[in-house]
């Protein structure tokens, strides 16, 4: 949770930088979104549901 709010963080910044660096840093922000989202629904899958 920590990475994910020093990555929103960082993006944030980016948006008062060039446009270059803003578009650059929502890519990234939403690439690693995705990526934690898709991790944590694989791992979910993985567990065994206790009864």
């Amino acid at each position: 949770m920590l990475g994910f709010m020093l990555a929103s963080a960082t993006v944030l910044h980016t948006l008062f930088s060039t446009r270059i660096n803003a578009i650059g840093g929502l890519v990234f922000f939403t690439a690693l979104t995705l990526a934690y989202f898709l991790l944590k629904r694989r791992r979910d899958a993985a567990l065994p549901s206790s009864p």
